[in-house]
């Protein structure tokens, strides 16, 4: 091979490298990310107690001004979705702005509530756990919240 097409070959796979370096290949780029969001779940509480057959599950699902990064704006940023699971049996699913789901028909004793965030790429961005229990309503307890 002549010097001319080697140094012509090798040009052009140095231009064909620095394109393909240049793309974003990353499917995990949508936000928000694990930087962005911080997932709390506010009821039930750790430890908690519930009484009666139903759960609310509260979430918070607003998206985190970032304390690094001034100029980006969590205001246009998609809200996660947050699938939930009591017991690790998914029970549903928050989107956007929703950020209560009722659970009924749970028995009493020990339980857990898991709530995973996701963002619009599916990347899992956080995860929290919480620990309760939930007794029955007696009767007084009826009696009283209905003559109330």
């Amino acid at each position: 091979m002549k010097p001319s097409r080697i140094g012509l070959i090798t040009v052009a796979f140095c231009a064909v490298a620095a394109f393909g370096a240049a793309q974003n290949a990353d499917p995990n780029s949508a936000g928000p990310t694990k930087n962005d969001f911080r997932l709390r779940v506010l009821d039930p509480t750790e430890g908690g107690t519930v009484t009666g057959s139903t759960v609310r599950v509260v979430v918070n699902t607003a998206v985190l001004a970032s304390l690094n990064d001034a100029r980006k704006n969590t205001d246009t940023m998609p809200r996660p979705t947050i699938e939930v699971f009591l017991d690790n049996e998914s029970k549903g699913t928050l989107q956007d702005a929703t950020n209560v789901l009722t659970i009924d028909s749970v028995t009493p004793g020990k339980h857990m509530v898991a709530a995973l965030a996701k963002n619009r790429s599916g990347e899992i961005i956080d995860r929290k756990e919480v620990h309760f229990n939930v007794v029955e309503a007696t009767a007084s307890t009826a009696t009283s919240s209905s003559s109330t």
